[in-house]
């Protein structure tokens, strides 16, 4: 978390633990709270995106697409930052819900093709090239001159 504090100016993680703590004392949450994610739950998230998400992404299920242990881990490593927000329920200890996210600088990758193509069926590599093409298409860097953003994704404003 120190390279992200300092390299895009976020609080140090003991602040924003206690401010997603605090969010979620006051939302007077019935059987469920909100926490920010850590090493402890990545495995938690990840299944959670595995189960809930996955499979009904529009180009996975078009292709017929099933996440494995390669696809698990790609997750595992995207949000690696521990930045994302998850509903855990009070009952269970699950992750019920979550909103994904991460930052990203204009020398960051998101391009995990080139990192492991030996990992990832035809299909995800398809899929995979598809999506980092049109990342970089998308130059949102250059088109807003900009040199670091919050990205929060769609994919995972998933509530079960």
């Amino acid at each position: 978390m120190d390279d992200l504090e300092s390299e895009f100016g976020l609080k140090p993680r003991d602040e924003l633990k206690t401010i997603v703590e605090e969010i979620s004392q006051s939302l007077d949450l019935e059987d469920m709270h909100i926490e920010l994610a850590s090493d402890e739950r990545s495995d938690n998230l990840v299944e959670f995106l595995a189960t809930h998400f996955y499979g009904d992404e529009p180009i996975n299920k078009s292709l017929g697409i099933k996440i494995d242990e390669m696809g698990r881990k790609m997750y595992k490593q995207r949000f690696a930052q521990n930045l994302s927000l998850l509903l855990i329920c009070d009952k269970t200890n699950e992750v019920i819900g979550c909103r994904t996210i991460i930052m990203k600088s204009q020398t960051s990758s998101l391009d995990v093709v080139r990192n492991s193509p030996e990992d990832l069926s035809q299909r995800s590599v398809t899929v995979m090239s598809f999506l980092s093409q049109k990342d970089a298409e998308m130059d949102i860097f250059e088109y807003y001159n900009i040199v670091k953003l919050r990205f929060e994704e769609w994919l995972s404003d998933t509530v079960i």
